[in-house]
C-alpha cells in the first residue's frame, strides 16, 4: 500500500468518526433536553461518543498534515493553494477551536453544537466534492451561511419540540 492510499484511508476514517459521532451527539442532546433538564444518565451516551469525536479530529488533523507534507515533498505545492484545500483547513481549525471552547465551557452548547455539526458536515462535503470550483471566499461565505442556518435551525427545533434549554 502506498502513502497516498494510507493518507486517504486515514482521512476517511477520521471524517467518518467525526461526522458519525457529532450526528449521534446531536441526537442524544436533543433527546435529553426535551424536558428542560439533562439528567446525568442522559449525558452518558454523549460522554461515550465524545472520545470518538476527538479521535476523528486527531486522525483528520494528522492525515491532513500528512497530505500537506506529501504535496510539499513531491512537488505538488500548487495543491496546497487550492481554495477547497484551504477551506478544509479553515473548517478543521474551526472544529478544533470550537471543540476547545465547548470543552472549557466558554461557548454555550446552543451555539457550539450547531457550529460543530455544520463544520464536520462541511469538511465531509469539501472532501468529497472534488469538482467544486469556487474561490476560497465563496466557500467560506457558504460555510458561514450553513453555520448560521444550523444555529437558527436548532432554535426552531427547540421551539417546535418545546425544549426549554
Amino acid at each position: 500500500m502506498d502513502w497516498t492510499t494510507i493518507l486517504k484511508i486515514s482521512h476517511l476514517i477520521g471524517t467518518v468518526l467525526g461526522v458519525g459521532a457529532v450526528s449521534f451527539i446531536d441526537f442524544f442532546y436533543l433527546r435529553a433536553a426535551r424536558d428542560g433538564k439533562i439528567e446525568p444518565s442522559e449525558v452518558e451516551p454523549i460522554r461515550l461518543l465524545t472520545p470518538f469525536l476527538r479521535l476523528g479530529l486527531i486522525i483528520l488533523i494528522l492525515s491532513g498534515f500528512g497530505y500537506f507534507l506529501f504535496y510539499r515533498l513531491t512537488g505538488h505545492e500548487e495543491r496546497l493553494l487550492n481554495p477547497r484545500f484551504l477551506a478544509k483547513i479553515t473548517v478543521v481549525g474551526v472544529i478544533l477551536i470550537n471543540g476547545l471552547l465547548l470543552q472549557t465551557k466558554k461557548i454555550p452548547v446552543n451555539i457550539g453544537g450547531p457550529i460543530s455539526s455544520a463544520s464536520w458536515y462541511t469538511a465531509f462535503i469539501l472532501g468529497a466534492w472534488r469538482a467544486l470550483n469556487l474561490s476560497y471566499f465563496a466557500i467560506i461565505a457558504a460555510y458561514v451561511f450553513v453555520v448560521l442556518m444550523a444555529i437558527f435551525t436548532l432554535g426552531v427545533i427547540k421551539k417546535l419540540l418545546k425544549i426549554p434549554i
